[in-house]
């Protein structure tokens, strides 16, 4: 009889199933009875082990649907019938369904064969012996001579065992692809779902394509590792074969492929590990340096970034007549400042500055400075102005310079007032502030650049000068030619100078 190749052991309850339905095809409640009288009473099966069983032998291939149909042992499935209560009245049964009926399949009938033939070849052998058809298991009617009952032969033995972890395995793993799918399935549905129904929008980009995109040569290192790990343990199946020989083939190949996937796992997680940290002992072509964001509006080089972030000015210039102003039109155009005096809040140009170095060494600010652009010779007199009171101030990385009427395109280096001693340093990668007040000795329109010099801390010790395009204006006057204006209580510019 040829032997089939199937992975499952077959249980008691897989057994007598196939036994009830070598003859013919059976619903529920039939196969349960068949059962008992296969067994002699010793298996009583429930109808909820039944049913749990037949769903697993449906899954595996074992048994199939018959389709429903009436019990051919009663008359008619639709019929109704009634019986009398205890106080004598008609009462209505209820309508029994049509059964389910189960047959086997093709691999069902050979697993129950395959099943049998042990049984078989120890029948064949009892009556080869000429022993009795009657043999009692009671131990009254058994013979006195030492007569051991017939053993299956060893072979057959392991191949049943052998049957059976297989049927097993196959049929959980079919359970387990089937739930996976489901689970699968649904989640992709309800991410379709709700996307469909407006409560998530559909992701614009996604990270993987990212990573793919700014680490190509790092993805296509670990894709080459990945696949040469799934060959190497391809070609060493036949080794392995040999150590793992007791163990079932379905198993070799599921611990196979899950020490593949493990180890692909963890080189993956560490290649992206040391990809995103790059240690310094990483090579430059795998761990390759993210290209720096450079915002625009300002200057930069290959280190450095300078971008102008705001002014410090509470004082603006009032062109023309100052009825005209009211608070929802203020005018905002020209800086102006008192010269020699600290009354007010000081002007300032604030600057940012963001390190675009990639290693282990960074940057020193060593001067800022302001660039004479040119000079006004006329001032409006008299000079109206109108002070703000909601100005923030800056003190981050403090920078003073005075102009003292110096000509044009004259340098004017700034002194560091936070740390006169010191200078600002940045990190790769570090972002900072400067702030760089502007005083004047002399009345003045001043038209001005602002300048930057560093140099990197690492290697032979050069000058970088980054001159920011931006050109601020600020008109500076003495206390005879000072207008002060400020909003009142109607809205409108109004006079503070005190006459």
């Amino acid at each position: 009889m040829k032997m089939i190749n199937t992975p499952t052991p077959l249980t008691p309850t897989v057994f007598y199933i196939l036994l009830a339905l070598a003859s013919s095809e059976k619903h529920g409640d039939e196969i349960i009875k068949q059962v008992q009288d296969d067994s002699q009473g010793l298996v009583k099966m429930r109808k909820r082990t039944l049913y749990g069983s037949l769903k697993r032998m449906l899954v595996a291939g074992l048994v199939e649907e018959a389709g429903k149909k009436p019990d051919p042992t009663r008359s008619n499935e639709r019929r109704s019938y009634y019986r009398l209560t205890n106080l004598r009245q008609s009462r209505r049964l209820p309508w029994q369904r049509p059964h389910r009926y189960y047959r086997l399949t093709k691999l069902g009938r050979q697993a129950l064969m395959t099943e049998l033939q042990p049984y078989f070849q120890l029948v064949s052998i009892a009556q080869e012996r000429n022993l009795p058809n009657n043999y009692s298991l009671d131990p009254s009617t058994v013979p006195s001579t030492d007569m051991q009952p017939p053993v299956a032969s060893k072979d057959n033995t392991s191949i049943r065992l052998r049957f059976r972890e297989r049927l097993l395995i196959r049929l959980r793993f079919r359970e387990r692809l089937f739930k996976g799918s489901a689970w699968t399935v649904n989640v992709l549905a309800t991410a379709i779902l709700s996307i469909l129904l407006g409560f998530n929008q559909p992701a614009s980009d996604i990270p993987i394509v990212d990573i793919i995109v700014h680490y190509k040569l790092t993805v296509l290192v670990v894709l080459c590792v990945v696949i040469f790990l799934t060959l190497v343990v391809l070609l060493a199946f036949r080794s392995l074969d040999k150590h793992l020989r007791p163990m079932n083939a379905g198993l070799k190949a599921m611990g196979a492929v899950t020490s593949v996937s493990i180890v692909s796992c963890m080189l993956c997680l560490s290649l992206l590990g040391i990809t995103l940290y790059r240690p310094s002992w990483c090579p430059s072509w795998l761990c390759l340096a993210p290209q720096p964001l450079i915002a625009s509006g300002g200057v930069h080089d290959s280190n450095l970034q300078v971008t102008f972030q705001t002014l410090q000015s509470s004082i603006k210039m009032i062109p023309g007549d100052p009825s005209i102003y009211t608070l929802s039109n203020l005018p905002m155009a020209n800086d102006t400042q008192l010269i020699n005096t600290s009354q007010v809040l000081p002007y300032r140009v604030v600057l940012k500055i963001h390190s675009l170095q990639q290693g282990h060494f960074g940057l020193v600010i060593d001067q800022v400075t302001l660039l004479v652009n040119r000079q006004a010779q006329l001032i409006p007199h008299p000079l109206r102005v109108w002070i703000a009171h909601n100005v923030l101030p800056y003190n981050n990385n403090l920078f003073r310079v005075i102009y003292r009427g110096q000509a044009t395109n004259t340098p004017l280096p700034a002194l560091y007032i936070t740390q006169p001693l010191a200078h600002v340093s940045l990190l790769p990668g570090e972002t900072d502030e400067l702030s760089l007040e502007v005083r004047s000795a002399v009345v003045a329109d001043l038209h001005f650049q602002v300048q930057v010099t560093y140099h990197v801390i690492v290697g032979q010790l050069a000058f970088h000068i980054l001159t920011l395009p931006n050109v601020f204006e600020i008109i500076f006057s003495d206390s005879s030619n000072w207008r002060p204006y400020q909003v009142g209580p109607d809205g409108h510019l109004v006079s503070t100078r005190k006459t």
